[in-house]
């Protein structure tokens, strides 16, 4: 039965080989999750004056060439969507773009990257889904619909650690000088260490 979740994300990435993208977090009750996309396909723009061009480049990889609903950020040139099956079709456009001097507005992000722009996620999510139990998380979701909350849904309120690490060296030969840790719960318990070596 699918079930609705509040949580945040805390990171994203890609699997190429088996062409899913996960993106793991922790709900607002504390426990981990880990959502796995297996449907969503990525996609490359590019400028309609190169369209041409790329189509004979990159067509036999992708799916398809479609007016994009995006807006480039210089405005005027219309913008041409590729959309490709495998994330690994992707990579290799890029790289046939590049050694044909063609530029892509978005073709230096990472499939993860795009994932999370089309979506508008920035950390607080919501899932819809039918979880099962997890090994590394408690659970994981096979292909939940993600979204990022409306305004109107209200703050997401998971229980985070939040660590900073500061690491300062000597610019001249490369030494350690000091590392000093910092870090946070949710609700503000916080505590820091440091270590520090004199300067010789």
């Amino acid at each position: 039965m699918e079930t609705d979740y509040r949580g945040f994300l805390v990171h994203c990435y890609a699997d190429p080989r088996r062409n899913r993208i996960f993106a793991v977090g922790r709900l607002e009750d504390g426990r981990s999750f880990a959502a796995v996309e297996s449907r969503w396909r990525s996609s490359l723009h590019v400028f309609e004056g190169d369209r041409d061009r790329a189509v004979s480049l990159i067509g036999s990889l992708g799916l398809g060439v479609v007016p994009s609903a995006l807006a480039n950020f210089s405005g005027g040139e219309p913008l041409y969507r590729v959309e490709f099956a495998r994330l690994e079709s992707r990579g290799r456009a890029v790289k046939l773009l590049e050694g044909a001097g063609i530029p892509s507005p978005d073709g230096d992000m990472k499939p993860a990257e795009l994932y999370l722009a089309e979506k508008d996620i920035r950390g607080p999510v919501l899932l819809r889904g039918s979880p099962r139990p997890g090994r590394r998380v408690d659970l994981v979701f096979p292909d939940p619909v993600l979204r990022a909350p409306a305004p109107e849904e209200g703050l997401v309120r998971a229980p985070l650690l939040i660590l900073s690490i500061d690491i300062e060296t000597d610019t001249r030969d490369g030494a350690l000088r000091a590392a000093g840790l910092a870090w946070t719960g949710f609700y503000g318990q916080g505590r820091a260490a440091a270590l520090s070596r004199p300067a010789r």
